[in-house]
């Protein structure tokens, strides 16, 4: 079920977001590589990765709240380092 709800957050994402996103993520490319293929400054595309993370972790935050489900900081690290996994290893373009 977390996984259906990172995928709903990741919809939400703006299409410019996305793109970043699976360029990161997918295609393995670095921040400098993404700048070179989108044509966009630096700071923008780390602006967009910091912010899509963030509306990721906020969209498992809520859903934990719903569930009545505490989390304290280190469980917090534990889900923020899972859904970097989840984020690396996970085709964007098959839903």
């Amino acid at each position: 079920q977390m996984i259906d709800i990172l995928l709903q957050a990741f919809r939400t994402l703006d299409v410019e977001s996305q793109k970043i996103f699976k360029l990161y993520y997918q295609e393995k490319l670095t921040q400098q590589q993404i700048v070179q293929e989108l044509q966009m400054s630096q700071s923008k595309v780390s602006r967009k990765l910091i912010k899509g993370r963030q509306s990721l972790l906020e969209a498992l935050f809520k859903w934990s709240q719903e569930k009545n489900i505490s989390v304290n900081p280190n469980q917090l690290k534990d889900i923020s380092f899972a859904m970097e996994e989840f984020l690396s290893n996970r085709d964007f373009s098959g839903g």
